[in-house]
């Protein structure tokens, strides 16, 4: 399995990255699913049983976990459902999301020592997901905003990530006037949405330091070595995004 790696956490002791290699991930649990997180545990260093990834719904909802919940989603069954976040303070142990154009988050507090990893589709943007991350790290684990930094994944660029008006009503509902003309740009009867402008929006209202935020602007539809659901259709096919705090 091939991956990008990002090389900023290492000093850190964190590992953080995706996949890009074209066999790409069967986004359910068939018998394949299992090879694939043995892949990148080779690659990581860390075993598919210290490893979790949710059944994300596109929700707002956030788990924290540890080492019970190893090998959840990945070589066995019980991840709970209903949630498209999770959380830990544990060390070697790999939390996973899976996306095609959705936004994956990646977040790392090294005062305290947690990391999340989020996936932040069109509906989990509109709820404010990453913002809630930030605050269900700053009320459990006491981590201050300012020290959070982010990382966003590949994901679908605004050029490509057309909409009609009833997609993106949630915008209007969470987000002031002036944000959305920030995130929204109107073509006709078109919408086209800027994930990364609206999570960036939601992490810094929360009290994150627009300078921790990193957006290195990877489209999944224009980088052919990804997998795109609005350029590829392929329902079976994901990425792979990671991101583990090394220690034990």
């Amino acid at each position: 399995m091939k991956v990008h790696t990002y090389s900023e956490w290492e000093k850190y002791g964190v590992v953080a990255g995706y996949s890009t290699d074209l066999e790409g991930l069967y986004r359910y649990n068939e018998p394949e699913d299992r090879t694939h997180f043995e892949e990148l545990g080779k690659v990581c260093d860390i075993p598919a049983s210290r490893m979790i990834r949710l059944h994300q719904e596109h929700t707002d909802k956030i788990l924290f976990v540890d080492e019970t919940n190893g090998g959840e989603g990945t070589i066995r069954e019980g991840t709970p459902e209903g949630y498209d976040g999770l959380i830990t303070r544990e060390k070697d142990f790999m939390l996973l999301v899976v996306t095609a154009d959705c936004t994956p988050v990646f977040l790392y507090d090294p005062t305290c020592g947690a990391v999340g990893m989020l996936h932040s589709g069109r509906a989990g943007t509109m709820k404010e997901i990453a913002g809630k991350a930030v605050e269900r790290m700053e009320s459990k684990y006491g981590s201050l905003p300012q020290n959070i930094q982010c990382i966003l994944g590949p994901y679908l660029c605004a050029k490509h990530h057309e909409v009609e008006r009833k997609d993106i009503e949630g915008f209007y509902e969470t987000f002031t006037e002036a944000e959305c003309k920030r995130i929204l740009t109107q073509k006709g009867i078109k919408y086209y949405v800027d994930m990364g402008e609206a999570i960036r929006i939601s992490l810094i209202k929360k009290g994150v330091l627009d300078t921790n935020i990193k957006d290195y602007h990877v489209c999944t539809y224009e980088d052919k070595s990804l997998y795109s659901w609005r350029r590829d259709h392929l329902p079976h096919k994901r990425i792979i995004s990671y991101v583990c705090m090394k220690g034990l």
